[in-house]
């Protein structure tokens, strides 16, 4: 049989996928479902996409607040921080540009050339690590009493070789409630 042959190259035993299942109770099902697919209570779907539109960049700098995740490993720590230094950067000028809390940027300065900065690093950094990078916004609940909700902005990397189909991920789950602790204050 088929599904005997695929067993055996799967290195299993040969009648792992046709011997009879036990049937679980009531009680066992909702305990596997609890196990299973519980941590979807405390978190929410997030639409992303590859960074390379100056429209996320916009969006994600405007954000009270990004979330950084990756599966790179710490090979990538310096490209992220630097990344987020980008980041950082690009929503103070950003902030500025009306002078309400520091002087605005000169006139000749052009927001679309630190735009091609960032994506510039981006794409190196994607090169480097094979890797894609992939942003997108929510509404997030604090726990802070004078931000009770918040936009944040979510910033993954994902390897390519560790996901061929990485490029396609069009959603990631972030965490619904953020709390003050996990957010990573400048110092």
């Amino acid at each position: 049989m088929a599904l005997e042959r695929i067993a055996v190259a799967l290195g299993l035993d040969n009648d792992t996928f046709t011997r009879p299942r036990m049937q679980l109770t009531e009680v066992e099902q909702q305990a596997w479902l609890e196990r299973s697919f519980g941590w979807l209570k405390t978190h929410v779907p997030v639409k992303v996409a590859q960074l390379r539109h100056e429209r996320q960049l916009r969006s994600l700098s405007a954000t009270q607040f990004v979330v950084f995740d990756s599966d790179l490993g710490s090979d990538a720590a310096g490209d992220l921080a630097e990344l987020r230094e980008w980041l950082d950067l690009t929503g103070f000028i950003r902030g500025t540009a009306d002078g309400t809390f520091a002087p605005p940027p000169e006139p000749g300065f052009r927001m679309r050339s630190l735009y091609a900065d960032v994506f510039e690093h981006v794409r190196g950094m994607e090169r480097r690590h094979r890797a894609v990078c992939l942003v997108g916004t929510y509404m997030a609940d604090t726990d802070l009493p004078l931000l009770p909700k918040a936009e944040i902005g979510m910033l993954a990397l994902r390897s390519k070789e560790r996901n061929p189909a990485a490029a396609k991920i069009d959603v990631l789950f972030a965490e619904r409630r953020i709390a003050r602790e996990s957010i990573a204050w400048d110092s």
